[in-house]
């Protein structure tokens, strides 16, 4: 949800809060990155990843992983990559393209991958389309498929023809090193081209792709080691398309788009425009995780918990010297981490331009709703955290348990909650099939959002959405996929559970 929908659906105005501690205590500052010299880096130039786009309708391209040495801010680290990249080659398409990606791991041999919970088979991968609406089967969306070293795996997406135009993202997603590759940067966006390019003050605007990643290398190794990722939470900055502090140059009165992809393991937060003296400028949204919603909302900070994606207009009049800030989200008995992501310099000669209408927005929102579907069917998720175990409706992980069973075409009403004693927030995701949020801790959304990651807290936490309540309809595709708190060590360690739409 947005920060007006929540304070609209939990009346809650002071936002602090959270990031799925509880699995082990703090490291030594000494061992973390440092964070005060990486403050102090001066800007460095905006680069945006590589792009590869569909021609004729068809994309064929090859994702290498392997080791690779990588400079962030300053320092070597040795880590594991796309196309020796820190970020991933950004590939676009349209409704009804095809891609087609052979995924070739180079990474080092290591022993055949266990299928239990917890940290294993660093060097096995595999490939996700984090919110594409594709099948889950086959060379498609299967994050069954396990690619060990020395391996290439053939993947094909077939993009429906009424896909919604948006921002989405790939990563890795095989079950024990999700969070050791995410870390290590392994993340490109996705980005299907449609309708809301098209309006002509949106066609208009320089667009920029801003992958947020975190990665929590050893400072004294320049490697990421499991443990740095259990122990480092606030600790760790942000980079933007794998730099540290950007710089990004607009006239006065141009408007630019952000796509923001969290592409980070586990800590939410919110990013904000601020002039010199502190004072935060509205960012105008207009999509979340994919769906443009129809509207232009002008809001003070965007959240984005690991996996989601907002679309954002941004616009400032007044020549001068601006930051693009993070504020984590954190739990309420530590510091809030505030982070420069980039400097933005506003100058040069004035643009004339100007923002999309409403009413041209408004025609291009999900025309389907499912809150009038009656008597729809009824799904229950309970995310445990207790101690070191994190579960699903009390059950870690376990791919031989019979999956939760979905029939294709109809529609349920799930209930996201938290329980277990720790102070956590789990970003909650779902495969294949996005989400209509209608009401938070019991309370009806003035105006639904479509999704497919939202953040959750425990009763104890000081983050007000306590419950989610939420429609989908399993559209389309059969076939095995995943639910799973997006934080990837949680993931890694349980809390994931398969599911099977059948016809």
């Amino acid at each position: 949800m947005t920060r007006r929908q929540l304070l609209e659906a939990t009346g809650w105005g002071g936002m602090l809060l959270l990031a799925g501690r509880g699995l082990a205590p703090a490291a030594a500052a000494a061992e973390l990155p440092a964070a005060a010299r990486w403050f102090d880096l001066a800007p460095g130039p905006f680069v945006a990843p590589e792009t590869r786009r569909t021609l004729g309708g068809f994309l064929r391209t090859r994702l290498q992983v392997s080791m690779t040495r990588q400079r962030i801010g300053g320092d070597e680290v040795l880590l594991r990559s796309y196309e020796r990249s820190l970020v991933g080659p950004t590939l676009r398409c349209r409704a009804g393209d095809v891609i087609e990606i052979d995924l070739l791991n180079q990474l080092p041999p290591e022993a055949p991958a266990h299928h239990g919970n917890g940290p294993h088979a660093f060097n096995t991968t595999n490939l996700h389309t984090h919110g594409l609406h594709v099948s889950p089967a086959g060379e498609s969306d299967n994050v069954l498929i396990e690619v060990p070293p020395g391996q290439r795996q053939h993947y094909r997406f077939e993009i429906p023809k009424d896909h919604p135009a948006g921002t989405f993202y790939y990563h890795p997603h095989k079950h024990g090193s999700t969070a050791m590759q995410l870390a290590s940067g392994m993340a490109g966006a996705l980005i299907v081209e449609g309708d809301v390019d098209r309006l002509p003050e949106i066609a208009a605007a320089r667009e920029r792709v801003l992958v947020l990643q975190q990665i929590p290398y050893n400072q004294r190794s320049r490697t990421i080691e499991w443990r740095d990722l259990l122990f480092t939470d606030a600790h760790t900055p942000t980079t933007v398309n794998g730099r540290a502090k950007p710089r990004l140059e607009l006239r006065p009165g141009e408007v630019e788009r952000w796509r923001l992809v969290h592409a980070g393991v586990k800590v939410p937060f919110a990013v904000f425009l601020v002039d010199g003296s502190g004072r935060q400028l509205p960012l105008q949204q207009i999509a979340v995780d994919g769906i443009t919603t129809g509207r232009l909302e002008p809001l003070a900070e965007i959240e984005l918990g690991p996996g989601n994606r907002a679309d954002v207009l941004v616009q400032v009049q007044a020549p001068g010297s601006y930051h693009l800030v993070s504020r984590e989200i954190v739990l309420r008995d530590l510091p809030v981490q505030r982070q420069v992501l980039a400097a933005v310099d506003v100058k040069g000669t004035p643009a004339a331009m100007r923002l999309p209408r409403e009413a041209e927005l408004a025609s291009l929102a999900p025309r389907k709703t499912l809150a009038q579907v009656p008597h729809p069917g009824r799904q229950v998720v309970e995310l445990w955290l207790d101690g070191d175990l994190p579960k699903v409706n009390g059950q870690p992980f376990d791919a031989r348990n019979p999956p939760r069973r979905l029939k294709l075409g109809s529609v349920d009403e799930w209930t996201i909650t938290v329980l277990g004693t720790g102070l956590n927030i789990h970003p909650f995701h779902l495969h294949t099939n996005p989400f209509e949020v209608l009401a938070v801790n019991g309370r009806r959304l003035a105006h639904p959002v479509w999704r497919d990651t939202v953040l959750v807290a425990s009763r104890v936490a000081a983050y007000p959405v306590k419950e989610v309540v939420f429609r989908t309809q399993y559209r389309d595709f059969t076939g095995k996929s995943m639910l799973h708190c997006h934080n990837a060590l949680h993931e890694d360690m349980g809390m994931m559970q398969l599911v099977e739409v059948v016809a």
